[in-house]
């Protein structure tokens, strides 16, 4: 039997090693960037004392600015290179200036330059997998890449809370916050770097331009129904993701009192960690089954996780003897969720791949990323509505109705498209799989 070792080992010998290594290596300083910014509401709430709507504003940072994207696709075909330059600079190099950042506003302006030259990251990651690596192995390489992001991750978040409480308890004057971050401004143009190498390895620098190629194919992406209702559903679900990112941080560190460290182990290693070792699988499932029905089965787990929120408030609030339960059924409830985003992270990153087959990929790339951007803007609004005139367990509801919704529609879309050319989890160009078929020459 073929060791998990030995199935790396082959895959970096036969698909394009050399990219899959700077991949890699992108992903594990990307991984340091990731790990350090999972940090920012709680230095936002504790360090810079931020209100509820600070903290909302900097969900809505994290979101919205991926609008961005769909402006930045119709312009980065064939100038890859100046784009990720100008993200490097601007966008890691944001993360430089928390040395001077003295109020919660600076803190938020750092986080809008970043996040704003940080959205045409995915497309231009996207782009690269699709050159790169042949279609029925791209979600395999896609979770070796995953894996070592999610392990830096862990690495950065635990040990950013472990600094920032070292400084805090004691009461030190050294400040950790700025140079963490400032490292990880750092670590964040060194994975660009590696970006520009990829992007020179795929053909993808002054690639020649066709007309209208600078452009999002809007044709392709509005004829393609099924895109549009996978687009549709997955609505639903990051509506609900994206309502409880102002909400778990004030409830982790409102409700619970946890200190960094609590949070980076709530948030970075609970969560990041069971991502990273399940994302090999759900890259896996992702190549064999139908991904409408994976997107059910992770929608369904995410729904579990704020019951269990809402069972961890009851005992904490109870203060009864059953108090020492509270703090780890929230870890247990963070632990559902790593396992339901290790699939979710899958999905997120390649479904735009099997609906553009060979086409442009960036461009349905583009558009799935600013669909974030569009719910980026209304969800956390939605969470801060629900958390100030329904109170916490108003705001867990309202995301378990949602994702709930979001199963039952994926189910459905996965019925639909096994009942047309994709059978047994097989995939197949055609419509129902959401993969435009290879025009027929020897049609008249």
């Amino acid at each position: 039997m073929i060791s998990p070792l030995q199935k790396i080992r082959t895959l970096l010998n036969t698909q394009n090693p050399v990219a899959l290594k700077y991949l890699i290596i992108t992903a594990i300083f990307e991984g340091i960037v990731f790990g350090v910014l999972l940090m920012q509401e709680s230095v936002a709430r504790i360090h810079f004392k931020a209100q509820d709507t600070h903290i909302t504003i900097i969900c809505i940072l994290m979101h919205a600015t991926f609008l961005f994207a769909m402006l930045i696709a119709a312009k980065i075909r064939g100038n890859y290179t100046r784009f990720l330059l100008l993200g490097a600079i601007l966008g890691r190099g944001a993360l430089l200036t928390v040395f001077l950042v003295k109020s919660v506003w600076g803190f938020l302006a750092a986080l809008l330059v970043y996040y704003s030259f940080s959205s045409f990251q995915s497309p231009t990651l996207t782009e690269i997998t699709r050159r790169s690596f042949a279609p029925h192995n791209r979600g395999r390489l896609y979770s070796i890449y995953r894996v070592f992001f999610l392990g830096t991750t862990v690495l950065a978040s635990t040990t950013a809370g472990y600094l920032f409480d070292t400084a805090r308890n004691n009461a030190a004057d050294f400040n950790w916050i700025p140079w963490v971050f400032g490292f990880a401004g750092v670590c964040g143009i060194i994975s660009f770097r590696y970006m520009l190498i990829l992007c020179r390895m795929a053909g993808m620098d002054g690639e020649s331009q066709e007309e209208g190629g600078n452009s999002i194919k809007w044709a392709a992406i509005m004829h393609n129904k099924p895109f549009l209702k996978f687009e549709a559903v997955f609505m639903i679900y990051g509506m609900a993701f994206i309502s409880l990112t102002p909400v778990i941080p004030l409830f982790l560190i409102d409700v619970m009192k946890f200190s960094y460290t609590d949070y980076a182990w709530a948030r970075g290693f609970m969560v990041q960690s069971i991502v990273m070792l399940l994302t090999p699988l759900a890259g896996i499932l992702f190549d064999k089954i139908e991904f409408h029905r994976m997107a059910a089965i992770a929608c369904a787990l995410l729904a579990v996780f704020p019951v269990v929120m809402i069972a961890s408030e009851t005992i904490c609030i109870s203060q009864g003897p059953m108090l020492f339960l509270a703090k780890p059924a929230v870890y247990g409830g963070f632990a559902i969720f790593g396992v339901a985003m290790a699939m979710i992270g899958v999905i997120w990153s390649l479904a735009g791949l099997r609906f553009s087959g060979d086409g442009d990929s960036s461009s349905y790339q583009a558009f799935h990323v600013a669909m974030v951007g569009i719910r980026g803007i209304l969800g956390p609004l939605c969470g801060l509505f629900m958390l100030k005139y329904f109170s916490f367990r108003g705001a867990f509801t309202f995301a378990t109705s949602l994702w709930v919704i979001a199963a039952l529609l994926m189910m459905n879309l996965s019925r639909k498209s096994l009942s047309g050319q994709c059978i047994d989890g097989i995939q197949s160009s055609g419509p129902a799989c959401g993969i435009p078929a290879e025009k027929d020459t020897n049609a008249s």
